[in-house]
């Protein structure tokens, strides 16, 4: 490239800073927590024959573009067409945002092929062309939720309406091998995932306590459970029908497997074999997973939402109560903990901890009416279902200490494990909470839509919800238990966090030492995941800390 068109290219990049005179102060909505200064996306083709930048131009201004893919003749893209108007309500941990599939031709014919009131995510193309397919869920609702396979034959027509492939679970079905499907929660479809015969789809999905890899049948619908050992199973990449995943569990870190897809219906008798290995480490492959299966059978009115499941990750023992406990809660709260590897449980696990991971009703990879049995619920059925699994686990493995059991959460988790300290207060020996949501009625102004579908509240776009919505979001809060609270309260606090700011954590410091309770505040240049190397570090030695300096 020479130094003329280099500069073009550069000048073509850059975005001007200034702000027109009068509108320096001129507020602009943003996409929220890690999108921060994203206000306005825009589709820009690159010729790399003439080495010049242009913005694709017809896309409407009440939508902001995204996830954009060449169409099979490359004279135009499709993406995702997220609306924008009024407010731009965030998108990271968020499937739940009305949005559209659009199609744009090179000269500027904007349309779109999805429903109304929808969300919608990862378009992809077929190898031959005919198809194009996508994620979709109904718009609103908790911020993430089972979706449908929608499928859509191309070249697009009027006359042509997408196809459900698969349609939203509510409890399960079954698979073609007779496994039990509980439907699809993934974020995103891979960027490969097609194999060579243009029929078949190939995803990886939670389902209970561990990730599943699938082949689907466009065609016919039909969903084949690939073989997944111990641990969980991520499909990473599909070539010419050599498929790549990535394999781990609690106590084996990720490797890499390939496989040669077979022909439909002998999808199941593939097989693998490793391209990467890790050197055996003795104490971390002595640490021992055990799955939980738990039944609310008092509920005999939620017949089908009683039960829930749970990990015990840790050490185990002949000695009885040897083992110290940490109990913890998802973040969320419609997420899920599945047997592959974290950082942290392993951290935990050869310090010497037992952990238990609470999938309570309301995460993920159960069917949709375990999601949406939460609703209403948070502060009430979620902090029963963690004590129940804690009680539970303290009869069924008697290696732990009763005594020495610990909270340990984040984000919904911080909710939880703070609601647990003032809801069982001489149950639990220290609490350690990362950006944990103290008062759900103080976030509606920030997390509007997903603080009154959890609180059971009337959502309304237009107008604040009535006196009685915002008493029922402070009655399912933490902080109506403050004052019962007695365990050392550990809080890990982002000041750039956008999803649950600051000032949730900071008030609760101030009402805990305000009751003598025995705290600390430590404050992070992070935001939500507090996810930053350093900071990650600080966290978790600062968290065994506290439990080892609080424990009896």
């Amino acid at each position: 490239m020479d130094l003329k068109k280099r500069t073009i290219f550069l000048e073509c990049c850059r975005v001007s800073e200034v702000a027109r005179e009068g509108e320096e102060y001129l507020f602009r909505q943003d996409w929220g927590e890690q999108l921060v200064g994203k206000h306005r996306p825009v589709v820009v083709m690159c010729d790399t024959k003439l080495e010049t930048l242009s913005v694709l131009e017809g896309i409407p201004d009440h939508y902001s573009p995204g996830q954009v893919v060449w169409t099979p003749d490359g004279n135009g893209v499709v993406g995702v067409a997220w609306l924008h108007e009024p407010r731009r309500l965030g998108l990271i941990y968020c499937t739940n945002r009305v949005g559209y599939i659009f199609h744009l031709t090179l000269g500027g014919v904007f349309t779109l092929l999805s429903g109304d009131d929808q969300a919608v995510r990862s378009p992809k193309f077929n190898p031959d062309g005919e198809y194009l397919v996508w994620l979709e869920r109904p718009a609103g609702g908790g911020h993430h939720a089972a979706h449908r396979l929608m499928a859509y034959k191309w070249p697009p027509s009027p006359q042509i309406k997408p196809d459900t492939i698969i349609d939203v679970v509510r409890q399960q079905e079954q698979t073609t091998g007779g496994t039990p499907f509980y439907g699809l929660y993934n974020l995103n479809l891979p960027r490969r995932c097609w194999a060579k015969d243009s029929r078949r789809i190939l995803f990886s999905t939670p389902q209970l306590y561990s990730v599943k890899s699938y082949v689907v049948n466009i065609e016919n619908g039909n969903v084949t459970e690939l073989e997944t050992p111990k641990g969980g199973q991520f499909v990473m990449d599909v070539c010419e029908d050599f498929v790549v995943c990535a394999r781990s569990s609690l106590n084996s870190p990720a490797s890499l497997v390939v496989g040669q897809l077979l022909a439909t219906g002998e999808e199941e008798n593939m097989r693998w074999f490793p391209v990467t290995t890790w050197q055996p480490m003795q104490a971390l492959e002595s640490l021992t997973s055990s799955f939980m299966t738990l039944d609310r059978n008092e509920e005999q009115n939620n017949s089908h939402c009683r039960c829930y499941n749970a990990i015990y990750f840790g050490p185990s023992s002949s000695q009885e109560q040897e083992i110290p406990l940490i109990v913890w809660p998802h973040g969320g709260p419609h997420s899920v903990f599945t047997d592959d590897f974290k950082m942290e449980a392993a951290f935990f696990g050869l310090l010497g901890f037992g952990m238990l991971m609470v999938n309570y009703r309301g995460s993920i990879g159960a069917g949709q009416d375990c999601v949406e049995y939460l609703f209403g619920r948070i502060g009430d059925s979620d902090v029963k279902d963690v004590h129940h699994a804690t009680t539970t686990a303290l009869k069924e493995f008697s290696f732990l200490d009763p005594k020495r059991v610990v909270l340990f959460g984040g984000s919904h988790g911080g909710f939880l494990v703070t609601h647990l300290s003032g809801q069982y207060p001489s149950f639990y020996q220290a609490v350690v909470a990362r950006n944990p949501v103290i008062d759900v009625s103080a976030m509606f102004s920030i997390l509007a839509q997903k603080t009154a579908v959890e609180c059971g509240v009337e959502y309304n776009i237009k107008e604040e919800p009535s006196s009685e919505g915002f008493e029922k979001m402070k009655k399912c809060s933490p902080i109506s238990h403050v004052s019962e609270v007695v365990a050392p309260t550990l809080l890990l606090i982002g000041k750039k966090d956008l999803r649950v700011p600051s000032s949730q954590g900071i008030h609760y410091y101030h009402l805990l030492r305000a009751n003598d309770i025995t705290t600390r505040l430590l404050l992070y240049e992070d935001n939500h995941p507090l996810g930053q190397t350093a900071v990650e570090v600080d966290n978790l030695i600062n968290s065994v800390l506290w439990f080892y300096q609080h424990m009896n």
